[in-house]
């Protein structure tokens, strides 16, 4: 059953290799009642429609209603490979058509995986054009692994001129959800048109 919307975004998602893409893509699928509550955000205005599935070689897909600002608002999520050879072809492209936002993950506990961020940046900005974009680290949830400080992460945020900064944990859910409250309020306020893709 379809749920009803107000809004219906398409955020985009890149990372390196094992900086927890596909475990984002998991949890949001495993989102039910006991899902954790993060801001102003309740376990009643979580909506889950369906399962994970590719539309787009190299391109994972994921979706979830939240509200936003009083609106359900629903987050086409659209989980990126990082295999460059994957970026020449036209349907991969096209999928970034319409994007309203853009995380960009790295994993806490492996310095080099906020090396590509720059780029990350450049390229979504040569495809998508001025969208909001979030520096977000992942893995939290191993403290005592961390290698990546919470000041590191705000500072190259503050470099690469980006919308925010957040640490988060796709294994355990911790601000998962304040995450895509965050950049979905941010996607209302920057796009005054909200297409349905």
């Amino acid at each position: 059953m379809q749920d009803e919307y107000d809004y219906l975004c398409k955020l985009i998602v890149f990372g390196d290799s094992g900086v927890g893409k596909t475990t984002l893509e998991k949890y949001i699928y495993q989102v039910r009642e006991s899902v954790r509550n993060e801001g102003k955000i309740e376990e009643k205005d979580i909506i889950l429609d369906y399962g994970s599935r590719t539309s787009v070689v190299g391109v994972g897909f994921q979706w979830i209603t939240v509200e936003v600002k009083g609106r359900k608002t629903k987050l086409q999520i659209w989980v990126y490979t990082d295999r460059e050879h994957f970026f020449e072809m036209k349907g991969f492209l096209n999928g970034l058509r319409g994007a309203s936002g853009a995380l960009l993950l790295y994993d806490v506990t492996n310095a080099s995986s906020l090396n590509k961020i720059p780029k990350w940046c450049e390229w979504i900005a040569e495809q998508c054009g001025k969208i909001p974009i979030a520096l977000i680290g992942n893995k939290v949830d191993v403290e005592e692994q961390q290698v990546i400080s919470k000041e590191r992460g705000i500072e190259v945020q503050k470099s690469n001129n980006l919308s925010f900064f957040m640490e988060i944990s796709t294994k355990t859910g911790e601000n998962v959800i304040k995450m895509l409250e965050q950049i979905g309020e941010l996607m209302l306020e920057v796009n005054s048109n909200h297409s349905y893709l």
